[in-house]
């Protein structure tokens, strides 16, 4: 019994960060279509791994508060954005405990049309 509530509990949290991260995803894309123009033009461009500029610019207060909602919600998370044209992906990245109880990365990628 104590091992099914062990499992129960491990998966509900799986299941807790990726809605997280999917309501993080649709957080800069909402940011996106809010200030579409930038968008359009790359502004909103940024890879894994890369810290959001200072700037002041929307779509930088918008990215640094993106990054910064990742790495507090999610265990690791960090994301990327990239956008050709009109059509943008959004990939939210973390870690999470794997079947055979080690810790992976887990990634999600959305595409939409701004």
């Amino acid at each position: 019994v104590a091992s099914l509530q062990a499992v129960g509990l491990k998966n509900n949290t799986s299941a807790y960060l990726r809605t997280q991260a999917n309501v993080l995803a649709g957080d800069i894309f909402d940011s996106m279509r809010a200030n579409r123009p930038n968008a359009v033009n790359g502004d909103y461009e940024i890879e894994i791994g890369t810290a959001a500029t200072s700037g002041t610019s929307v779509a930088e207060l918008d990215l640094r508060q993106w990054k910064t909602n990742l790495a507090n919600l999610l265990p690791a998370g960090d994301g990327a954005v990239d956008c050709v044209a009109e059509e943008c992906t959004v990939t939210v990245q973390w870690r999470d405990a794997q079947q055979d109880g080690s810790l992976g990365t887990e990634t999600i990628s959305v595409v939409t049309r701004l």
